[in-house]
This record gives structure tokens, C-alpha cells and sequence, in this order.
């Protein structure tokens, strides 16, 4: 439990029949408290809480325990004593700590003008210090949030432009055309419009008129193969891919690199897929036998 709230529970109990606050004292805790608080939001609800269940508590104990001028008013526990010392100081502090009225070390005291001072919470085992760090440590946590939650709506940001540009362009390309009459053709063409043309290879502008922008087909639209042909084949292939060759590709040599067969008397077709090579020559078909 709190140190106020702990004040505020100890001094209910025994202060029940206690109806008015002291004169004096009412007027200083709202100052003090006032300061403490506000502006509002700027403080814990809970210590704003158990302040002001202090601040009651002091005002029904000087009403019920106020001596003139005089020190000795006193509520206490085995641990603890809340009293007016002899400078009439409204003074929370351990038992052990109070010598003659006066108190060597306290959690808090009250002047009589209004002068709230906090000394040594640790008398009452109540870790503030702790208590703020975590505080700290979440609104750090927060902060770090609200840093990942900007980055998000930035992405998202990106992510919308990126749609609106993409629509953009989808709602002014007008399409592919095999020529560029049939893009100079085309009705109800508004500024902003463009098109392909396989004739030219180019993008087609719309401004009053179509113009040929000089800008070639962008090759994620009519992308262009970047493998190496494959070599000539004996009996050809339809082939599968959906990629243009480019002007100046060109097909690996499909040549034969064994020695031609010797010369016959009768010949033959042969069933081989290569080309022969320019400069190849046959072995001499020549008998070494000595003719009969």
C-alpha cells in the first residue's frame, strides 16, 4: 500500500467523528497539492489520489488534535507517527526517529505556511524513486510506440502513393497497338494518355494531339530475354518463352569438332545435327595394299 493511502486508511479509523478541517492547514494543503497536481494530467492519478486523501486526513487530525500553538497532537501506529512538532510542523516519521517532539528524519512535513517538504520516503518503505522510474520506463515504452506506429503510417503512406500512381497510369495507358495510325485513331483521348506501339517501339503521348514521346516500351512491360539462344537445332523447336529476342542476340556456332569420314565409292546422307566447318578436309580413302 502507498504512504497516502496508508495515511489516509490508519487516520479513517480513528478518525471518524472529525467533521471540520483545520483553518490553517485546509489552505496550505490545497496550495501544496494545487502545485503538486496541475496542471491536470501531469500527474499520476493515483498519487494525485492519495494526496488528497492526505491533505484530508491532516486537516481532520488538527481539527481533532490541534493544542493552540502547542506541539503534541499525535496519531500513531506501532511504526509510524503522524504530529504537530514543536515548530508547528505537521510531520509524518518513524517512531524511532522522534526525540522531544521533533522528529531527526520524516517522510514528509508541512509547514504551517503552506511549504511542503519530502525528505526521506524510505522511513515509510515506500520506493518513489522506483515508482517513477517505471513511470519512465513507460513512457519510454510508449514513445518507442509511437515511433513504430509513425513508421507504419509512413510505409502505408508510401504504399497509397505508389496505388494512386499505378491507378493513374491505369486509368491513362490506353493499350498496345500494332501501328501507329491506330493510336493516332484512338477516340476520346484526353491529356495524360499514352500508348504502345510495336510499330515505332515506342510510348505514345497524349497532349491536344498524339505525339511519338521517343521513349521505348519499357522492358517490364515488353521484357526483353536475357539468356543466351540456344543453338541451332537439327529439327527446330516452337519453343515456350513469352520474352522478345534482342536485335543483336545471337546463336551459339552448332558446329562438329570430330574428323569427317573417309570418301566412299557409294556416299551417304549422313544423320548428323552439326555444321561442317569450312575448312574441314576428309581422310584419303586409298588402298596401302599392294594391287593384284
Amino acid at each position: 500500500m502507498g504512504f497516502f493511502s496508508g495515511i489516509a486508511n490508519f487516520g479513517s479509523k480513528i478518525l471518524d467523528g472529525v467533521k471540520k478541517a483545520a483553518q490553517w492547514v485546509a489552505p496550505a494543503l490545497h496550495k501544496v497539492l494545487s502545485t503538486i497536481s496541475g496542471p491536470v494530467g501531469m500527474i499520476h492519478p493515483g498519487i494525485g489520489g492519495a494526496l488528497g486523501a492526505g491533505a484530508n486526513l491532516a486537516a481532520y487530525y488538527i481539527q481533532y488534535q490541534k493544542r493552540g500553538n502547542s506541539s503534541g497532537g499525535m496519531i500513531s501506529n506501532e511504526e509510524y507517527q503522524l504530529f504537530i512538532d514543536n515548530n508547528n510542523a505537521l510531520v509524518y516519521a518513524a517512531n524511532n526517529q522522534i526525540v522531544d517532539g521533533m522528529a531527526s528524519d520524516y517522510a514528509l512535513k508541512i509547514e504551517s505556511n503552506g511549504l511542503l517538504t519530502i525528505k526521506n520516503l524510505k522511513v515509510i518503505n515506500f520506493d518513489f524513486v522506483a515508482q517513477i522510474n517505471q513511470l519512465i520506463n513507460q513512457v519510454n515504452l510508449l514513445q518507442q510506440s509511437i515511433g513504430t506506429t509513425e513508421q507504419d503510417i509512413t510505409d502505408i503512406k508510401n504504399d497509397i502513393d505508389t496505388i494512386n500512381q499505378e491507378l493513374s497510369r491505369q486509368t491513362h495507358f490506353r493499350g498496345y497497338y500494332l501501328l501507329n495510325t491506330d493510336i493516332q485513331n484512338l477516340p476520346n483521348s484526353a491529356n495524360g494518355d499514352f500508348s504502345f506501339s510495336a510499330e515505332s517501339g515506342t510510348v505514345w503521348m497524349y497532349d491536344a494531339d498524339w505525339y511519338n514521346s521517343g521513349d521505348m516500351v519499357p522492358d517490364q512491360v515488353t521484357p526483353a530475354s536475357d539468356a543466351n539462344p540456344l543453338t541451332d537445332s537439327g529439327t527446330g523447336v516452337v519453343g515456350t518463352s513469352t520474352e522478345y529476342s534482342r536485335g543483336d542476340h545471337q546463336h551459339p556456332l552448332n558446329i562438329t569438332t570430330t574428323i569427317p569420314p573417309s570418301d566412299s565409292a557409294s556416299g551417304s546422307v549422313g544423320t548428323t545435327n552439326y555444321y561442317a566447318r569450312n575448312d574441314h578436309s576428309h581422310p584419303l580413302n586409298i588402298t596401302t595394299s599392294i594391287p593384284p
